[in-house]
């Protein structure tokens, strides 16, 4: 058997900041290129159509290829991955800068999608093998606290670097940054970054990566373009067909493991309660964030007139609760047990969702940016409480073998309740603002985005609500089983995983 050589103290903490290097970037460019949208249309003369694409084509390709990512850094070695996922993410951003035109930008977002997808899921497992007890816990919240804090960053960089303008790179810049931050980040990676397995006699499960990836772009596809689109015929086919093809990957999966081969995802994760009720939680509670972060956006842009950037920064105190809460929430779990840190933040969250709704329905049409401030920072206080301690919980009896394929399978969670979310909730939202015709939409008042916004944010009150009881169900951890009950919420050899 393999037995890594125990990293140096003081070097985990370096190899820390080398690998949320990499998540940060990853996460930013889901976001980064929203404010972009009109400079890259205008500066390559494209479709709106196509620069749809440049966004979802990276979202879709990510979400897709995230449980194959992670199964590959358990079969041939984190590190590795991550190395990989680097070096190809840096590249294809440069490529993406140096695009001349819309069909070559489309190409390049995929595959720097599917880069992303090879790297972020060695994140989760590298802290697991690097870290033990209340580093760990640490650990894991300065990972969510960057997970908060490139969501909400996205659009302000975009915003400040498209506006400067510098060197008269344009919108080009928000892809050219990647590359010396990425070139810094691999090399660090080098020296500092452990490899902690070893070449896996086993293969990857190429059939059962084939079906997964048709199931899951039949489902993550409509449900990313779907509201854009207007729901058209296909978008609900290819969400029907999407239920026999995953089922059939569960049958394959089931049957290869009964002949002794190496599935793609391990079906006995499955018979860890924690864990399947983990995934449920995760699916409702970034439902929640991903469609707030949706109707923000309308109700800013086109119902206040907030420009991108005012816009962005909007953001912030919502991005800045979740880092803070999510830095601090391994010493409170020490203190009241994981269980109650959940609770209190689906409390918390619910709170600042109702305060949104106060304040919206007060002020009606002449509601200033700072109104909106304290209710947000209140939603990212709750959301971070829940963020780090429900990854730690959902992995928590996972073998440490397959915690790439378990990172892989609740980061996909992750992404496709986040696009649920916003079909779901956009639903409501364009249902009550009425008409949907881009010429209507423009021409509206305030007042009935404010309504749509409202009705929007108290359907999130009820998934607040459903988090809060999701998360009672939730097992508490055992003491004596490698981490103390008290210190942290999940108990021995996992730990958590991603994203939001």
């Amino acid at each position: 058997m393999h037995v890594p050589e125990k990293p140096v103290p003081s070097r985990r903490w370096w190899s820390l900041l080398v690998i949320l290097a990499g998540t940060f970037m990853g996460t930013l460019d889901m976001f980064v290129v929203n404010v972009g949208i009109l400079s890259i249309q205008q500066s390559l003369h494209s479709t709106f159509a196509q620069v749809e694409l440049v966004i979802a084509g990276y979202t879709l390709c990510y979400a897709v290829l995230l449980i194959t990512g992670g199964r590959l850094g358990d079969l041939y070695g984190r590190k590795r991955l991550f190395q990989l996922g680097i070096l190809s993410f840096t590249l294809t951003s440069l490529l993406c800068g140096l695009a001349p035109n819309a069909t070559m930008l489309i190409v390049f977002r995929l595959v720097q999608g599917c880069s992303a997808a090879l790297m972020i899921p060695q994140v989760i497992a590298l802290i697991q093998v690097t870290f033990a007890g209340t580093q760990r816990a640490i650990a894991l919240g300065c990972y969510g606290a960057t997970l908060g804090l490139a969501s909400i960053t996205g659009q302000i960089v975009g915003g400040l670097l498209i506006g400067s303008n510098v060197f008269d790179f344009g919108w080009r810049s928000i892809f050219f940054i990647n590359v010396p931050v990425g070139v810094l980040t691999l090399l660090a990676s080098i020296p500092l970054v452990r490899e902690f397995s070893r070449r896996s006699s086993r293969h990857l499960d190429l059939l059962g990566v084939g079906i997964l990836t048709i199931g899951l772009f039949l489902l993550a596809y409509p449900l990313i373009e779907g509201h854009d689109l207007g729901w058209p015929l296909w978008t609900f086919l290819s969400l029907l067909f999407s239920v026999p093809v995953l089922a059939l990957f569960v049958f394959y999966e089931y049957s290869l493991t009964r002949r002794g081969g190496s599935p793609l995802v391990p079906l006995a994760l499955f018979r860890q309660r924690n864990f399947v009720l983990g995934m449920l939680t995760a699916l409702v509670f970034y439902s929640a964030n991903g469609a707030l972060f949706f109707t923000l956006a309308l109700y800013l842009q086109f119902g206040l007139g907030f420009s991108p950037l005012v816009a962005g920064l909007t953001y912030l105190p919502m991005g800045l609760g979740f880092f803070f809460t999510s830095l601090l929430v391994p010493r409170v779990v020490s203190l009241i047990g994981g269980k109650w840190v959940l609770r209190s933040g689906a409390m918390v969250m619910g709170i600042g969702e109702l305060w949104i709704i106060t304040a919206v329905l007060q002020a009606g049409m002449r509601i200033s940016q700072n109104q909106l401030l304290l209710p947000l920072l209140v939603f990212g206080l709750g959301g971070g409480m829940i963020g780090a301690p429900l990854m730690n919980v959902v992995l928590s009896d996972i073998p440490s073998q397959d915690a790439g394929a378990a990172s892989g399978l609740l980061t996909t969670a992750v992404q496709l309740s986040s696009a649920i979310g916003v079909a779901v909730i956009g639903v409501i939202f364009f249902g009550v603002l009425g008409p949907t015709t881009p010429g209507q939409i423009a021409s509206l008042s305030a007042l009935p985005y404010g309504q749509a916004f409202v009705a929007s944010v108290s359907a999130l009150v009820a998934l607040a609500i459903a988090t809060l009881l999701s998360v009672s169900l939730l097992r508490s951890p055992k003491k004596g089983q490698g981490d103390t009950a008290r210190e942290q919420v999940s108990v021995p050899s996992l730990q958590k995983v991603a994203p939001r």
